[in-house]
């Protein structure tokens, strides 16, 4: 999945190394959890994805990283834009389904707007319900999460 993370992440140059406090975790066995994560200055977008079988302890390793990121993009652009791409997580339980609810409602706010993109209808439907906070929207297609997320950054007195 390496050059898919990186493209999903980084949609408007082909490295990496445009985001800002850039993480990412390589799985060592096939289906294990897979994670990137950073912030993107040209759109001001903190760009994550994720990928393989999560653990609890993956989920709160995630979290730690997250956080920062989130703080960061705060501290620079005052409200969120978060582009989250979920098409290569392994089905979620009900249990991790229930944490990432509880989670995100402490990590994101009303004002923040957050494009998740998935690779089924049916997991499109339990994520709209799983993001209770912010303007949130899941999608199949990036570039439509992409179009999307960015569409109202002028009206928000951005740049992107």
């Amino acid at each position: 999945m390496g050059s898919t993370v990186l493209r999903a992440i980084s949609p408007s140059t082909p490295e990496s190394g445009s985001l800002l406090m850039h993480v990412q975790w390589t799985p060592s066995a096939i289906g294990e959890a897979e994670f990137s994560s950073g912030l993107d200055l040209d759109t001001q977008t903190v760009r994550v994805s994720s990928g393989g079988l999560w653990t609890q302890a993956d989920a709160e390793r995630s979290l730690v990283v997250h956080k920062r990121i989130i703080r960061e993009a705060r501290l620079r652009f005052g409200s969120v834009k978060a582009m989250i791409d979920l098409r290569d997580v392994i089905r979620p339980t009900l249990e991790s389904a229930l944490w990432f609810q509880s989670t995100n409602s402490e990590i994101y706010r009303e004002d923040d707007r957050i494009a998740v993109v998935v690779k089924s209808s049916v997991f499109k439907i339990q994520l709209r319900k799983a993001l209770m906070v912010g303007t949130r929207e899941a999608f199949l297609s990036m570039d439509a999460a992409e179009m999307w997320l960015q569409a109202y950054s002028m009206m928000n007195g951005r740049v992107a």
